[in-house]
């Protein structure tokens, strides 16, 4: 089951994911550190993305995937959820990917 931690970043407020019942991150490619997963809503751009950081050395991935929240009117919590949920995955995909693999 997944733990969410609800902190701040850059100023944003963003929900940290550890991953433990869906897809695992692998270790960080430069220390080797455990990675966390988290997503963000930029209210500038109006859009959430998702990031992946290095718990050890801090080093960050954005995900290739953004979700405009802007035209969203109706179910707003609904879309928001699966959003997060998306952009959150296109980022562990990404940081899991290894050249060498």
């Amino acid at each position: 089951m997944s733990k969410h931690i609800y902190g701040y970043q850059d100023g944003f407020k963003c929900a940290f994911e550890k991953r433990s019942n869906t897809e695992e991150l692998k270790p960080c490619p430069f220390c080797g550190g455990e990675a966390e997963v988290f997503s963000q809503y930029n209210s500038i751009h109006e859009c959430i993305v998702g990031y992946v950081r290095c718990t050890n050395c801090r080093i960050t991935l954005q995900s290739n995937l953004t979700v405009n929240m802007l035209p969203v009117v109706e179910d707003i919590s609904r879309i928001a959820t699966n959003a997060h949920r998306e952009v959150k995955k296109d980022a562990a995909k990404k940081w899991n990917k290894r050249i060498y693999e």
